[in-house]
């Protein structure tokens, strides 16, 4: 009998290191929990705070766009005349700083009001009339 109650008691100690491994083996695995849970929590201040400033971002971006579109959906500002310049024999009509209008004798030259009366006369655009 003797034997089997050492084996017992042997059998015992062995399973009480078991258990205490298993102990720290939570009692680990609840600290590493904590962690991930305030890590969690931190990244989600982070996410919200990202997120509003995804907002703000977005929002300002919009009204950027909406204010570039108000901008250019705008009449233009009525400037001072703007003529343009021909000759009397040409096909072409010119702004009066372009070196071909300047070219043009005083004698020969036609001056229009607008775009729309020279193309009206059939003359095309130079490429200095934007």
């Amino acid at each position: 009998m003797r034997q089997i109650e050492k084996n017992i008691i042997a059998s015992f100690d062995l399973v009480k290191v078991d258990i205490r491994k298993i102990q720290e083996d939570v009692s680990t695995l609840n600290r590493n929990q904590e962690r991930i849970m305030e890590m969690l929590s931190d990244a989600k201040i982070q996410d919200a705070e990202l997120s509003r400033r995804i907002r703000e971002i977005t929002e300002m971006v919009t009204q950027l766009r909406n204010g570039m579109k108000r901008s250019t959906s705008r009449p233009a500002p009525k400037r001072t005349a703007k003529t343009y310049v021909s000759s009397k024999e040409g096909t072409i009509f010119h702004a009066p700083q372009c070196p071909f209008a300047q070219n043009i004798k005083p004698k020969h030259k036609i001056i229009f009001q607008s775009k729309v009366k020279a193309l009206n006369k059939g003359l095309k655009a130079c490429r200095c009339v934007k």
